[in-house]
């Protein structure tokens, strides 16, 4: 902002920053001060959007260029059909922010010209939505009046119901043409105007057409659009608040009736928790609707008005028990009495008060008597009534004994008591009837705990003292160093019984509360236990796989040969089934070449399924084993196998090297990708849900080469806009594919710029990714900025051809700059030029060749911008490239001698009699250097040595004479070539020296 600010002071620097940034101009109010210079700005902001340069971001700044010929500027931009959507977008924004009234009628003539492009046609009708004149509102009528078929996301109707809604359109004519919105997902004008604010101008006086819409509705809230319902709670609050409207109280009934059909709350969403309450607040007022509500339930048996009483937004409390016996002395309709009657049963609770006022009512009214008549009559002990009483008591005595249950006989104490006697009286198999007993509560009813395996966690621990831990500790102990014979059958079913899941919360007690004993065991007698600690699976949290990998640690320490002897069994039977070798993955604590080549083994063989392939791989792979790499990479020669069980085992290997290895195994995978596309499908779909960790090991043009062949090879899904749909395979593909704009994006480099550029070459039909290619400049840019220092600023201020140097077009001007020096000295007072000449002192004077005339221009380069410090923030390097081109790289440094950013512009020399010389600039510069280079600027120098001096006999001199008769010509020609090559990124000058003799 301290430029803009600089701007709005200074007129050369606001014509500057005009030139190159204009956008930065529009956020400054300062920098905005006058018309003159607003107009300029609008001008260069219009051909900057019409140019594609950058997108339109700073809306809210547009009120900043409001002058008095702005409606002349804008004018030709909005009415040009031909214009790109987003400088007509822009030009109506500026518009709408500076109240140009002016141009309704260029507005309004886009707005209803159905041949023109959607998008503009709906920013029209939404800037006079926002600015339009009455006599122009009212002509968009037509516009939601019929249902364009291109306006799949309403945004046309949306924005002309905003600009026409409610001063020229009524309810009566509006809500007939109220229809859900198409596109379910998509929250635009349309739904906005749906959920907010249409009902925000929603007069008393429009209730009753309101009110008749909602109660059409055909659907229960569950199946409608969330803008629909948001509508249908905001004319139902807006009712309520104004039900002393004539007919709104039974127009309001009626919508009741119809939402009780669904068995549907009156209010939801967020108007559920906020306003409920209201229907409480005024009570008179909810027994008015009340009594409408009745009687649209007595006239329509559909209705059903017990639903009244459960709805969230209650108009009936149990309190209105009492109001509603007293309505049954006002209304004598017999269908209104069996409603309330009903009602009464719901809210009957049989305390005295309510079986006095009932009795007191049966009295007086039969339907009540006979409703209620259970009440007063004695019960047939056989009777099906009778049946019934009685099975509803013994349920709810059931289930008082569950919710009260008895204390467990004997106490679980007293069990757990007996069990250590047991295991202390030499019997110290019997250890798992003490973690039985240790599951048991109070109150428990069975052993049912689950499969919790933790001592320390269960209740029997919980609530024993000190001395009873200890014995429990004592007996696990005893129990890990008896000779018990133990049955391995278990391992081959994998069924936990609970003396198998004992064992192991015997090792886990001891490894947490006396870890000296693992220490101390014999490998006899840790080789016993190993089944049981590799194989056991319940572990629920880090410290549950830390008390495994512990014991695994102090197994495999004691006794290795019995852990791979285990590890064996487990590993087969995993491949055996086809699974994913889990066990593998245990071994990684414990992990040393034994284990390495154990695994390795068992991947290289034939008899190994994929998946189970694939397991061991990317663990060896973790492990960063090279023979692994190489195995994988051998099962994938180019092309790769044609048919199974090779094609298979090669996609396998395939798809691990490129997840779990270093450089994702791009040089042995992508190639086999290249010539085998069903091969490359089948690599890519496969692990598509595991994408991202893998765009972090891609450098920007492995990413490129992906996201273009993914767009060829995989076709995108399609879905219904703005609907939920269920991901597949292809829409995790198409993540991926998004997830790469997003990470060359945000990798913040030049290269990744190039990257993006490569895409665009390949893929020209994505015309978006422009806008990509935008951010990720601005993003590298961001990212290799390096501020001035002060001592910089300082030196900048004192001498004037100092320069500081931040992108390739600052570096190409100064050295337009420089050799305009070099031109001064050239044919300055001592001329340089003779040194371009051979044989001056003869008659037959020569210039020298293109390599020479290049090898000088270096030279003073070298001289001018390295030695006397002209860029001040950049190291200066300067070498040869092809032949006669020259390249200047301004080099950053982060630490010494390590490049941070480099910006580099190609030179390329020439002399006057080159007869390519009006079109080695595209051909060569631009066709050959520049393309596919990270170097988007160029320099083209051309030495002019037309003069008298030149000998004749030198055939280059009629060639000359012919190709750039006067230097002046020569310039424009080439400044003319210049500027018609600098598009999009590219950046091209030309300068012609005068190196003649004089």
């Amino acid at each position: 902002m301290i430029a803009a600010w600089l701007a709005g002071m200074i007129p050369e620097i606001f014509k500057t920053i005009l030139q190159a940034e204009s956008d930065l101009l529009l956020r400054s109010e300062v920098a905005t001060g006058d018309s003159p210079r607003r107009a300029a700005l609008v001008e260069a902001l219009l051909q900057l959007y019409e140019d594609e340069h950058t997108y339109d971001r700073d809306r809210q700044h547009y009120k900043n260029l409001a002058h008095p010929g702005l409606a002349d500027q804008l004018r030709p931009y909005i009415a040009d059909k031909t214009k790109g959507v987003i400088v007509r977008r822009v030009a109506i924004d500026i518009a709408e922010s500076c109240n140009i009234q002016a141009l309704n009628d260029v507005l309004l003539g886009v707005a209803l010209d159905t041949s023109d492009n959607l998008a503009s046609r709906v920013q029209a009708v939404y800037a006079i939505g926002g600015i339009g004149q009455d006599e122009t509102r009212k002509r968009l009528k037509p516009l939601v009046l019929a249902d364009d078929a291109d306006d799949i996301r309403d945004e046309l109707k949306g924005s002309a119901l905003r600009a026409l809604w409610p001063s020229h359109i009524t309810a009566r004519e509006l809500f007939p043409l109220l229809k859900p919105p198409k596109s379910e997902g998509f929250i635009g004008v349309y739904r906005l105007f749906f959920s907010s604010e249409l009902v925000k101008d929603l007069a008393p006086q429009d209730l009753i057409p309101a009110l008749e819409f909602v109660t059409s509705l055909p659907q229960p809230r569950h199946e409608m659009d969330s803008s629909m319902e948001s509508l249908m709670d905001g004319v139902v609050m807006k009712a309520w608040e104004n039900m002393n409207g004539p007919g709104v109280t039974e127009a309001l009934a009626r919508f009741v009736g119809s939402r009780l059909k669904h068995h549907d709350d009156l209010i939801k969403g967020r108007m559920e928790q906020a306003d409920h309450l209201t229907f409480l607040q005024d009570e008179d007022k909810r027994h008015r609707l009340l009594e409408a509500v009745l009687s649209v339930v007595a006239e329509d048996p559909e209705c059903e008005a017990t639903w009244l009483v459960f709805t969230h937004a209650p108009i009936i409390r149990t309190a209105d028990f009492y109001w509603l016996i007293s309505y049954l002395d006002r209304n004598l309709n017999i269908e209104s009495q069996r409603v309330v009657i009903d009602l009464l049963l719901r809210l009957f609770d049989r305390s005295p008060e309510h079986l006095d006022a009932i009795y007191e009512a049966g009295k007086k009214n039969p339907l009540v008597a006979d409703k209620f008549k259970s009440l007063w009559e004695p019960i047939s002990l056989g009777s099906v009534h009778a049946q019934q009483l009685k099975a509803r008591h013994e349920e709810e005595e059931a289930w008082k004994r569950q919710r009260d249950k008895p204390p467990l006989t004997p106490p679980p104490a007293e069990r757990l008591a007996r069990a250590l006697q047991e295991c202390e009286g030499r019997n110290p198999a019997a250890w798992w009837r003490i973690t039985r007993e240790l599951t048991l509560e109070p109150t428990s009813t069975d052993y049912n705990f689950g499969v919790e395996w933790d001592v320390v966690k269960l209740p029997g621990w919980l609530s024993a003292d000190e001395t009873t831990r200890e014995r429990i500790i004592l007996v696990a102990e005893n129990y890990i160093q008896s000779d018990i014979p133990t049955s391995y059958d278990w391992l081959e079913t994998r069924q936990w019984s609970s003396s198998v899941l004992s064992q192991y919360s015997a090792l886990a007690l001891l490894q947490k509360v006396r870890p000296m004993v693992m220490q101390s065991l014999s490998p006899d007698q840790i080789g016993r236990w190993c089944p049981i600690i590799l194989a056991f699976p319940f572990l629920d949290d880090d410290g549950d796989r830390a008390v495994k990998g512990n014991l695994l640690k102090v197994a495999y320490k004691k006794s290795p040969l019995a852990v791979l002897d285990v590890a064996k069994v487990l590993i087969e039977r995993e491949i055996e089934k086809g699974e994913r070798v889990g066990t593998a993955t245990e071994l990684n604590g414990i992990w040393d070449e034994r284990i390495a080549n154990l695994l390795l083994q068992y991947a290289k063989s034939s008899e190994t399924n994929p998946k189970s392939m694939s397991s061991l791989l990317s663990l060896l792979f973790s492990h960063d084993n090279l023979e692994a790499q190489s195995f994988a990479s051998s099962l994938i020669p180019i092309p790769p196998p044609a048919s199974d069980p090779e094609r298979a085992r090669a996609v396998a290997a395939a798809q691990t090297l490129m997840l779990d290895t270093k450089d994702v195994g791009w040089g042995i995978v992508w190639p086999a990708v290249q010539v085998d596309e069903d091969f490359g499908k089948q690599v890519i779909l496969g692990i598509s849900n595991d994408y991202e960790s893998m765009g972090f090991r891609l450098n920007e043009d492995q990413l490129a080469d992906l996201y273009v062949w993914r767009t060829r090879h995989l076709e995108t899904p399609i879905h219904r806009s703005g609907e939920a749909y269920w991901a597949g395979l292809l829409d995790h593909v198409d993540l991926w594919r998004n997830a790469i704009i997003q990470l060359l994006i945000h990798r913040g480099s030049f290269r990744a710029c190039e990257a993006i550029r490569k895409v665009q070459q390949e893929l020209p039909e994505l015309d978006w990714l422009k806008w990509v290619q935008m951010d990720a400049q601005a993003q590298a840019r961001r990212a290799t900025w390096v501020p001035a220092r002060p001592q910089d600023i300082v030196k900048l201020a004192a001498d004037r051809e100092v320069r500081l140097v931040q992108d390739g077009d600052q570096l190409i001007q100064v050295l337009v700059e420089s050799l305009e020096r070099f031109q001064s000295l050239l044919q300055g007072e001592t001329p340089e030029a003779p040194y371009l000449w051979d044989n001056i002192s003869k008659s037959d004077a020569k210039p020298k060749d293109e390599n020479m005339f290049s090898d000088y221009v270096i030279a003073f380069l070298s001289k001018d911008l390295k030695q006397k410090g002209i860029i001040l923030n950049r190291e200066v390097r300067i070498h040869r490239g092809q032949r006669t081109d020259i390249h200047v790289d301004a080099v950053t440094q982060a630490a010494p001698g390590e490049p941070y950013d480099s910006i580099t512009v190609i030179v390329e020399c020439k002399g006057c009699w080159n007869l390519g010389l009006y079109d080695a600039m595209k051909d060569q510069l631009v066709g050959m250097y520049l393309k596919d280079n990270h170097c988007q600027h160029g320099l083209y120098l051309v030495g002019w040595f037309n003069c008298g001096n030149w000998s004749e006999e030198d055939g280059r001199k009629r060639q000359a004479e012919k190709l750039c008769p006067t230097i002046d010509n020569t310039r424009q020609r080439l400044a003319a070539f210049a500027m018609d090559l600098s598009r999009d990124s590219t950046r091209v000058k030309s300068v012609v020296l005068d190196a003649s003799l004089r």
